[in-house]
């Protein structure tokens, strides 16, 4: 829904997926018109072992719709664990949002997806993805202090940041620790 707020009291405040639920966390993903979301400082936790599909998120926004919007979303110090797909993703139509202090540890698929451009990535970790912990699927990024390590825990290769399709990225202080492939592909 346009402008939802969900703010919590940090690990304490827990969503928490039930067995055999095999849904998505939190699903903004619409035809049109999602904007000016703000997710603060809660846990989510995908229960990974008691799902199947991992085609799921544990949090997914797109506005979908029109590309010239800005939607300018808000999402920080949120810690998302185990899921058994990928843990956050940003999909086309999320311009201009921002992300800082999210955490995405031993998702199954992918920890972070951005798909949407300009939009800004600030103090965030990918720990112990299944695949690459962060991949960019689009350009127009700023991203700053962002640290991946141990990607490609089931998918051997894979990257700390993978950018594919991503021209115009600025960043700096990235770190890519121990990751199964290459810490950066281009």
């Amino acid at each position: 829904r346009n402008a939802t707020d969900l703010r919590g009291h940090g690990v304490k405040s827990a969503i928490h997926i039930g067995d055999g639920a095999d849904c998505d966390g939190i699903n903004l993903a619409a035809t049109s018109g999602i904007s000016n979301v703000h997710l603060d400082n809660f846990l989510m936790h995908g229960n990974k072992t008691n799902q199947t599909d991992t085609a799921k998120f544990l949090i997914h926004l797109d506005s979908g719709g029109d590309p010239a919007a800005i939607p300018r979303n808000q999402l920080s110090r949120l810690y998302l664990v185990n899921g058994k797909g990928t843990g956050l993703k940003m999909g086309s139509y999320t311009r201009g949002s921002q992300i800082r202090g999210v955490q995405v540890y031993g998702c199954d698929e992918y920890n972070f997806i951005q798909g949407g451009a300009d939009s800004h990535y600030s103090m965030c970790e990918s720990g112990q993805a299944g695949k690459d912990g962060f991949w960019f699927a689009v350009g127009g990024c700023m991203i700053d202090n962002l640290k991946s390590w141990y990607s490609g825990r089931l998918t051997a290769g894979s990257a700390g940041f993978l950018f594919r399709n991503s021209p115009r990225i600025i960043g700096s202080a990235l770190w890519a620790q121990e990751n199964s492939g290459p810490g950066f592909s281009l």
